[in-house]
């Protein structure tokens, strides 16, 4: 008989609800207030509660409802009340209660609700027990300390939103690890979908993730909800990530990022809120390296590493196992409950399970099968494993074997060792009690057998690896490691853990270790772990200090039962950079930066520095200016998202007066290539400030405050391809003085791809103030005077892509520029319309350079070099792209080439255009005029680079004119 539990203040409340459902064939219990309630249920948990709202005293209606929803989740709860409001309704509703009845109460409502609730409480029922049939409720099943490092950081991440990768090898429990997570979760009565990449077609993983319209490809005859959308308000599980091509890679990617998706072939952008698990049986870091997993996406993922170990490192969790399993085979069928003898439990134990927990899972159902209901013994186990004799860990030797006996003798002891090293978490000291030796007998083995295998236990915490990535020179980091259980093989001539002048980095966590520098390489080893802190051990004294000649492995076991202290990791990473700054140009020819970074990172704090000294190509290398400067960084990223950052720049560089959306590959490439550098240059050197807030995934805002100076900067002549005859055009003479720069600048982006945009926003805004005490001006008649300036001037530019159809989209640009108020703008400060970014079809700055005509353009004078002169300009764009069949561009698909990598597109992209600006010059003491230039024209786009036509609309007469964008045009 189902049971209903009343907790009402009112006793005349619960005396005729109580009667009502006690004639209706209820086991009725009541209680006056909350707190009575919660013991109640304590006591005996019903299959309904009926709750009143309204009550005195500490626990009201809500405060009993949040209690009962933290102990008995699946318990139905009814709410009451004659005097709730809507809004009151709606917080209970959140809370968790499945109905809300209003007073005065009929019986009819009454009883509707109760079937309803108690049909809800049996679907939750039938629901748990097919979960647990198939093994997805998320129950682990082992006590080694591998798998209690495993459940304890489950407990720490579920609570959390954060995403998790699972690692370890196939059959090990990936897919019960995220199951686990999503029942611990706050997410655990929403939905939990799996998908499992490796078993999506290569054509159809945008379809399976995002979902398709009807019509949107030949056969989508129906709108399909994909995945994404599933697991809306849950948890997705991605199981074999590593499977995923780099394109699929890309677009999950986007996806994760902007927490959004897009229907194949629909036009509509879907929020999603979903927590990503994703599990992978390979190593993701080498996948990283190799190039067949973007390193970003790995990034995003690997938020919370939890690698599992294999069964074979799990010591007698295989005892608990087998037994765990026949429970399930004996639940499952009608066959009586398997018995094991000692012996038999020894040879599965004994096994290596390549397979893993899958593997012993299966084994088990087929003796479970194959039993005839008595015992099971060590034959049953040998008919249903018969390699087991010849497994790697078995003492019996085949007598057929081509080895001596002194070596198969060894082999025997090798195994013996290894796998009481393996069971005993490392230990020699445990080892050798298990072996029934002493320890340095046991050590006297192992360098005899070429043997020092320390198997150490860690919780994924900190570990201290050798190594040069990102282009730094090799340096000793102190790294959080995902890796449980970790196997160090360690050459036995090597008396000591080694760097060869490398040092500790992370001086600050670090504390009272022993030094390790100058001493011999390490071989045939990958990682070595050490603890955060070591206490009560002395670095000043020479005695405390490790000698060359301790062995290894016993540094190791002393630090070993040190790394359950470990509660927090740091991060300190030290490297050298060595890049090219910007691209190509006539000042510098080709800027060199180089210098020391520095990374410093905790969970909630992100600091990176960077001090580079630059020097130029076009001139002596040295650092003094001219012919050098210096670029230097430190910038602090705060909180748990790390959305608050703070930084800091100190600088001497060379700056481009003006850029119209230029790309600097595209500058570099038509200097270095065609003797043609568009642009104009100046120096700045000065301090800067910058505080940036990360308001979501697509809003930032940005304000910093900066002293600089600016002064002219001649041209030299660099090294180029082509046109090298030809005289560079001069550089012009700019604004001098020292300004105080301060900028505001909001960036809101929701595209769905940065990189190959199709539908979304992207809106950047900025406001700039200047002032300047003396300033010595430039004037359009190359009278030099000293002046004060102050001036206000703003910018943005508004861009919306959208897509048509699957293959054909519609984007649109404005941009507005101008001076606002305060003095006239500083030459380094005005605009230009034209230029190959924005106005493509104009040929605008000759070699030496003419007035071509140009709305108040940036155009070079015989006389004097002027760049932009605009005080305000306006830029209008429209573009209509169509995605062409990838007939006849299959070259680019073609993997031997691997033209893709550099950036191509599978499909390119016809592209229709027209642009129309204008500029205004405000002064009066430069006139200049001022008219509308447009044009339209064609290309075709690659994704690394398009080929386009221009011709003039406005200027008719001019012939039509072929350039090349590196990039797309917006």
């Amino acid at each position: 008989m189902p049971s209903v539990l009343i907790i009402d203040d009112e006793p005349n409340i619960r005396r005729m609800v109580g009667a009502l459902l006690s004639a209706e064939g209820y086991d009725v219990r009541d209680a006056a207030n909350g707190a009575e309630g919660i013991a109640a249920i304590a006591d005996d948990e019903p299959d309904v509660a009926l709750l009143d709202l309204m009550m005195p005293g500490q626990l009201d209606g809500i405060a009993t409802l949040t209690k009962i929803r933290e102990g008995w989740r699946e318990l139905p709860v009814i709410m009451m009340s004659g005097r709730a409001s809507l809004s009151d309704a709606v917080r209970a509703t959140k809370l968790g209660a499945v109905n809300f009845l209003e007073k005065p109460l009929s019986p009819e409502a009454v009883l509707l609700a109760l079937g309803s609730a108690l049909e809800l409480r049996r679907s939750r029922r039938v629901t748990r027990a097919l979960r647990e049939d198939l093994g997805l409720t998320g129950n682990m099943v082992g006590s080694s300390k591998a798998m209690q490092q495993v459940a304890e950081i489950i407990a720490r991440v579920a609570p959390t939103d954060s995403r998790v990768l699972v690692g370890g090898e196939s059959g090990t429990g990936k897919e019960l690890v995220a199951a686990a997570i999503h029942e611990q979760s706050s997410r655990r009565d929403k939905p939990f979908v799996r998908v499992n990449c490796a078993a999506i077609p290569r054509d159809l993983v945008e379809s399976e993730m995002f979902g398709h319209e009807k019509g949107s490809f030949t056969g989508a005859t129906n709108t399909r909800v994909g995945r994404f959308e599933l697991a809306h308000t849950g948890t997705l599980f991605l199981d074999e990530i590593g499977d995923l091509s780099i394109e699929a890679q890309a677009k999950l990617l986007r996806a994760i990022e902007a927490r959004e998706i897009q229907r194949v072939g629909g036009n509509k952008t879907i929020s999603v809120d979903v927590r990503v698990i994703a599990a992978t049986n390979k190593d993701l870091s080498k996948a990283v390296t190799d190039g067949t997993f973007r390193e970003d996406l790995y990034f995003r993922l690997n938020v919370i590493p939890i690698q599992l170990p294999p069964l074979r490192m799990r010591g007698d969790d295989v005892i608990q196992l087998i037994h765990h399993f026949s429970d399930l085979q004996y639940q499952r069928s009608s066959r009586s409950k398997l018995q094991w003898s000692e012996e038999a439990l020894d040879l599965m134990n004994r096994h290596t399970w390549p397979g893993n927990v899958r593997e012993l899972a299966n084994i088990v159902e087929r003796i479970s099968i194959m039993n005839s209901g008595g015992v099971v013994k060590p034959s049953d186990v040998a008919a249903v494993i018969p390699t087991f004799v010849n497994d790697t860990k078995s003492t019996q030797i085949a007598a057929d074997s081509d080895k001596s006996l002194s070596d198969t003798l060894d082999e025997v002891e090798r195994n013996l060792i290894n796998d009481a090293l393996l069971k005993s978490d490392g230990s020699v000291a445990e080892a050798a009690r298990k072996l029934q030796t002493d320890r340095p007998n046991l050590y006297r083995r192992m360098k005899r057998l070429g043997l020092s295998a320390i198997l150490i236990s860690i919780s994924c915490l900190s570990a201290l690896a050798v190594s040069a990535g990102d282009a730094r020179a090799t340096g000793l980091h102190i790294q959080p490691n995902s890796i449980d259980r970790q196997l160090i093989y360690i050459n036995p001539i090597v008396g000591s853990i080694s760097g060869t002048g490398d040092t500790i980095a992370n001086t600050d966590t670090i504390a009272n270790t022993d030094t390790i520098a100058n001493t011999d390489t390490i071989t045939s080893t990958d990682t070595i772990v050490t603890p955060d802190a070591v206490p009560d051990a002395d670095t000043t004294s020479p005695s405390k200090q490790k000698q060359p000649t301790e062995p290894i492995s016993d540094t190791i076991e002393h630090i070993q039962p040190l790394l359950s202290l470990v509660k927090t990791y740091s991060v300190h990473k030290f490297g050298f950079g060595l890049t090219s700054g910007r691209s190509f140009n006539r000042v510098e020819g080709l800027p060199v930066h180089f210098g020391p970074t520095y990374t410093y990172s905790t969970e909630p704090l992100l600091i990176r520095a960077r001090a580079y000294g630059i020097v130029r190509s076009a001139r002596s290398f040295k650092l003094q200016a001219p012919h050098g400067g210096y670029n230097n960084h430190i910038d602090a990223f705060i909180g748990p998202t790390r959305s608050v950052s703070i930084g800091a720049r100190w600088f001497r560089v060379v700056s481009p007066i003006e850029s119209w959306n230029m790309s600097e590959p595209e500058n570099g490439i038509s200097t270095f290539l065609l003797h043609r550098d568009f642009r104009d240059w100046y120096q700045k050197q000065g301090v800067t400030g910058t505080a940036s807030w990360q308001l979501n995934k697509k809003a930032l805002l940005t304000a910093s405050y900066g002293l600089e100076k600016w002064s002219s900067i001649d041209a030299r002549d660099p090294f180029t391809i082509l046109r090298n005859s030809h005289p560079w055009r001069p550089n012009p003479i700019v604004d001098d003085g020292e300004f105080k720069i301060t900028t505001f600048n909001t960036i809101i982006d929701t595209r769905n791809d940065e990189r190959d945009p199709a539908v979304g926003w992207f809106i950047n805004a900025g406001y700039e103030y200047g002032y300047s005490p003396h300033v010595t001006r430039t004037s359009f008649s190359n009278v030099i005077s000293p002046d004060r300036v102050k001036y206000g001037r703003a910018t943005a530019d508004i861009r919306r892509y959208n897509r048509l159809s699957p293959r054909n989209q519609i984007n649109g640009r404005l941009y507005l520029g101008g001076w606002l108020h305060g003095d006239e703008l500083p030459l380094q400060r005005r605009f230009s319309i034209g230029g190959p970014g924005n106005l493509p079809g104009y040929d605008f700055r000759k070699a030496i350079g003419t007035n071509d005509g140009l709305t108040c353009g940036a155009v070079s004078f015989v006389a004097m070099g002027m760049p932009a002169l605009c005080d305000r300009v306006m830029l209008a764009q429209l573009e209509f792209r169509r995605e062409l069949a990838s007939q006849p561009y299959d070259l680019l698909n073609n993997p031997a080439i691997r033209i893709r990598s550099a950036g191509f597109t599978v499909n390119p992209q016809g592209v229709l255009f027209l642009n129309a600006g204008q500029g205004w010059r405000l002064s009066q003491s430069t006139p200049y005029p001022s008219r509308l230039k447009a044009d339209f024209g064609t290309g075709i786009d690659f994704g690394l680079l398009g080929i386009y036509a221009a011709k003039s609309i406005t200027d008719w007469s001019e012939a039509p004119n072929i350039f090349v964008r590196v990039t797309r045009r917006f």
